[in-house]
């Protein structure tokens, strides 16, 4: 399936497309925190399902898990950046998000049209995982 991928451009793609989704996750985040009703796709499913379920007791809680979550994100991010396997990582966080999605998906909570955005990262993530192994191997 990936027999004759440009190494370097799925190693770009994979990069920009995880770099614009933890930005949007951090964006709907924060506009879920301040009641502004936006939720833009693109992003990761788990921090906003997450604030969904906080309580207002246990808020401060809850915001420690999210940070947490974006925080891995970042972390691969930046050990992609310098270490290209790690996409590896990425794209098995992005895939644990899915699971989670795909579950509130059939359960009526999840948004149909978020279906071709998380493909959309999932494919770039793997096919830069991919690329990374093939430099990896070279």
């Amino acid at each position: 399936m990936f027999k004759n991928i440009d190494i370097d451009q799925s190693i770009k793609n994979a990069q920009t497309s995880l770099l614009i989704m933890i930005l949007l996750t951090i964006v709907n985040v924060l506009g879920a925190l301040f009641g502004l009703g936006l939720y833009l796709p693109y992003s990761a499913i788990l921090p906003n399902t997450i604030l969904f379920y906080a309580s207002a007791n246990q808020l401060y809680l809850f915001l420690l898990l999210i940070f947490i979550i974006i925080g891995l994100y970042i972390g691969v991010a930046i050990l992609a950046k310098k270490n290209p396997i790690w996409y590896i990582g990425a794209t098995t966080l992005y895939i644990l998000d899915t699971i989670i999605f795909l579950i509130l998906l059939f359960s009526n909570r999840g948004n149909m049209f978020d279906v071709v955005f998380h493909a959309w990262i999932l494919y770039s993530l793997f096919k830069g995982s991919v690329a990374a192994y093939r430099k990896m191997v070279q």
